[in-house]
């Protein structure tokens, strides 16, 4: 060694990267591991474990710096998940918020019609209270006309005024034929007008009450109306049955039913 100069060998770190068993580290070399930062303390060092104390000094340990960080990410994200939670729920209650908006303007809508239709009831039942009073004067002053002509000597207020109707309500009848459906309405001094109106079946009556027949068998069935009273009615069934022939005793054909001959 020349005089005056001093080797101190190897005085600074120097950085290996990552470790390897296979590598030799000399003194001062330090080395990185996933979370952690490991310095050798003698030359030579190869195959030792980092936890090796005698070999190895750590420098930097980040296994709790990761663990924390995980825990800090972990808590980031449970962070975000509160965060999309709560958006959601602003979302929703936002809706929510909308629905009863709208809820409540139906409900005020139907309110206003509400209020709207009562008025209208209201003017109505003053209407009708006014038409109520036209009425009970316009009574009044009918039943004062009827007193004053009942007081009338040989005058029957009730004379024209129909009480009952009599009709005869089965007619047996061959078709073909027009039968007459007669009526009579007491007391005999009311108003006889009727109308005729076919309830069900084939066929007509006119005015005078004349049915013309269907052409074939059946029943038509006619409502017969007062003209005075709509209350007063009665329904007529005229039964059309087909033509026979009128037969001997041991029912031989010998006439027609209206009696023309048959050559048996």
């Amino acid at each position: 060694m020349a005089e005056g100069v001093i080797n101190l060998g190897q005085v600074a770190f120097v950085d290996k990267g990552v470790y390897s068993s296979s590598v030799t580290y000399k003194r001062f070399n330090f080395i990185v591991t996933d979370d952690s930062c490991y310095l050798s303390l003698k030359d030579g060092n190869i195959g030792h474990a980092i936890t090796d104390s005698t070999w190895w000094k750590c420098l930097a340990k980040g296994s709790q710096a990761t663990e924390a960080a995980k825990k800090a990410l972990e808590a980031t994200n449970k962070a975000l998940e509160a965060v999309q939670k709560a958006e959601a729920a602003i979302v929703q209650a936002t809706q929510q918020a909308a629905n009863a908006n709208s809820a409540a303007s139906s409900a005020n809508t139907a309110a206003d019609t509400a209020s709207s239709l009562i008025s209208e009831t209201e003017t109505e039942l003053s209407n009708l209270r006014e038409l109520l009073s036209e009425v009970r004067t316009a009574t009044k002053t009918a039943q004062d006309a009827y007193d004053l002509v009942s007081q009338i000597d040989g005058v029957n207020v009730f004379a024209r005024i129909p009480a009952t109707l009599v009709v005869q309500e089965t007619i047996n009848a061959v078709v073909g034929s027009s039968p007459i459906l007669t009526k009579q309405i007491f007391p005999k001094t009311a108003n006889q007008s009727v109308i005729f109106q076919i309830a069900s079946g084939n066929g007509t009556i006119n005015p005078d009450g004349v049915v013309s027949s269907p052409t074939e068998a059946g029943n038509l069935v006619i409502n017969v109306i007062s003209t005075i009273s709509s209350f007063l009615w009665k329904q007529v069934t005229v039964k059309f049955r087909a033509l026979q022939a009128r037969t001997t005793e041991n029912g031989t054909a010998r006439t027609t039913e209206n009696g023309e001959e048959i050559e048996c």
